[in-house]
């Protein structure tokens, strides 16, 4: 939605009490003031139907009022929006908008359980039952049970667990020192 300038609002605000006979304030300056300040706040068709002699607030209010005025402004900018969404014209998106921001990233705890695994193995695999036994003397950052997307159940582990020789499998303490290794070398020292 675009906005209008001052310059636009001043130029409906006389035009839209042009219609009237007085401006029935103590201070018509204020009054006038207040006014344009009003209709800047709107989007032009909004303005535009607001300074239509048919339509707009002349037609609507008898007597120059501004919370009058405001009652139909708030109306017709509700009318434009609705039509706006309708029409799929309006843009749903806005930064400001706390529900439409994305959640705040995961910490990575250095000891959060299966941080480090990356490779889903389903409950039916043939070697699901030698990674479960692996999990058992495993540190638990290298593992974790779960569901995988397309939400079968299972265990996660990580690349260098799943790629190594399923002999080494039996070597349960040869393993971890394997992906301690191939995995994170950097994470070996810990």
């Amino acid at each position: 939605m675009s906005s209008i300038t001052l310059q636009q609002a001043a130029a409906a605000a006389k035009q839209i009490l042009g219609f009237y006979d007085s401006i029935p304030a103590t201070d018509q300056k204020a009054f006038t003031a207040g006014f344009v300040e009003m209709l800047s706040l709107y989007p032009p068709p909004v303005l535009e139907r607001a300074a239509s002699p048919s339509r707009g607030l002349a037609a609507h209010v008898s007597y120059p009022n501004l919370a009058k005025f405001k009652q139909w402004l708030d109306e017709w900018h509700g009318e434009h929006i609705d039509d706006l969404k309708r029409r799929g014209l309006l843009r749903t998106h806005r930064a400001h908008d706390p529900q439409r921001r994305l959640p705040p990233p995961l910490v990575d705890e250095p000891n959060m359980p299966g941080r480090l695994a990356q490779v889903f193995v389903p409950e039916g695999h043939e070697r699901y039952a030698t990674l479960v036994t692996w999990t058992e003397t495993a540190e638990a950052k290298w593992w974790k049970f779960g569901k995988s997307s397309d939400n079968r159940r299972g265990l996660w582990v990580p690349y260098g667990v799943w790629s190594s020789d399923p002999a080494l499998m039996s070597n349960i303490g040869g393993l971890a020192a394997k992906v301690a290794r191939d995995v994170r070398p950097s994470e070996a020292a810990e």
